[in-house]
Formats: structure tokens, C-alpha cells, sequence
């Protein structure tokens, strides 16, 4: 049985955020933790036990939800919160992956805010790599920062050609 995105339900992720990890990007460690549908963790294969594109499978991510507060910045300000694609063998900041996703808040009086976004075509994660996360100017945080983020998507299986040979580019930039 297929769901609204033409997926089987098993198939459908949903990551939450978590600060302080083990081998978490950026200062704050930060990484994506799978919620499964009876309401647990799965133990992922990062080494804090987070989550990681299973190998012979793609992430497809679809929606994101973030919010920010933080006294740092002043209301009005905007926040721009960023996802990066990061290669597993990436050595760490000097190394921080390529820009994604971008969504841009302006905060409110209190300096919060935050967005939902549906996005149209979305983006993939390969096995090889993990999604990085930022805001920018900042800070992340803690203890102000981004308060809460959460991921939607699925995991796809390429075709047997794909797992062979390699899939061909989907789009070259023009030289």
C-alpha cells in the first residue's frame, strides 16, 4: 500500500534535531535523530547513534520545520536557517559541505521565529554523505539559537543500474 507521496509507509522518515552529539556538526554538534511511528528513537548508524542514509538507499527530503529564538539578536533581524549536504569522510569545519536548502525569518519582538516549508523538488542524501545544519548570522545556539527542527522525506532504492554502474548526472552545469 503506497502513501499520499506514492511511497510505502515504511519508507517515510522523520528526523528531529538534537544538540550536544557525537560527531554532531558544527560548535553546537548537531544532528538528526529518526522518530519512528510507535513513538521511539531508531538507533542510527552514527556514533552517537544518530541517523544515517542506509547504504543502497537515497533520502529524499520534502518538508522542513524550524524555529529560532534567541536574545543575541535583536528583533527584526533576520535568521537564515541552513541545510548542507556533507560528505561522511568531510573533516569538519574547514570542510562544511554544499548549501541545500535556505530558509529566512525575520524575528519577531520577542527574537523568535520560525518557518514550515513544503518545498516543490526537495533535495537527496546519498548514503555517503549526512545533513549539516546552521543559521545565519546566528548563533545556532546553545542556549539561544535554533530552538527546534524537524525533517520529512523518504528513503528510495535506485534502480539496479544505478547500484552497478553509478547514476548518471541529472543536471550539468553549463561550461
Amino acid at each position: 500500500m503506497s502513501t499520499h507521496l506514492g511511497q510505502n509507509p515504511q519508507d517515510h522518515v522523520v528526523l528531529e534535531l538534537v544538540g550536544g552529539v557525537l560527531g554532531g556538526y558544527g560548535n553546537a554538534q548537531l544532528d538528526w535523530y529518526r522518530t519512528l511511528p510507535n513513538g521511539t528513537r531508531e538507533i542510527g548508524a552514527g556514533p552517537g547513534g544518530q541517523f544515517r542514509v542506509p547504504l543502497g538507499s537515497w533520502l529524499v527530503i520534502t518538508d522542513v520545520d524550524w524555529q529560532y529564538e534567541t536574545t543575541a539578536s535583536p528583533p527584526s533581524t533576520m535568521q537564515i536557517f541552513r541545510l548542507f549536504v556533507v560528505p561522511l569522510a568531510s573533516t569538519g569545519p574547514s570542510d562544511p559541505g554544499l548549501r541545500v536548502f535556505e530558509s529566512a525569518v525575520v524575528l519577531g519582538p520577542l527574537s523568535s521565529g520560525g518557518a514550515s516549508v513544503a518545498m516543490t523538488a526537495g533535495f537527496v542524501v546519498s548514503p555517503d554523505a549526512r545533513i549539516g545544519v546552521d543559521v545565519f548570522p546566528g548563533p545556532e545556539g546553545p542556549p539561544g539559537g535554533i530552538q527546534h527542527a524537524i525533517i520529512r522525506g523518504y528513503v528510495i532504492r535506485p534502480s539496479l543500474w544505478c547500484r552497478l554502474f553509478g547514476c548518471p548526472p541529472v543536471a550539468t552545469a553549463a561550461r
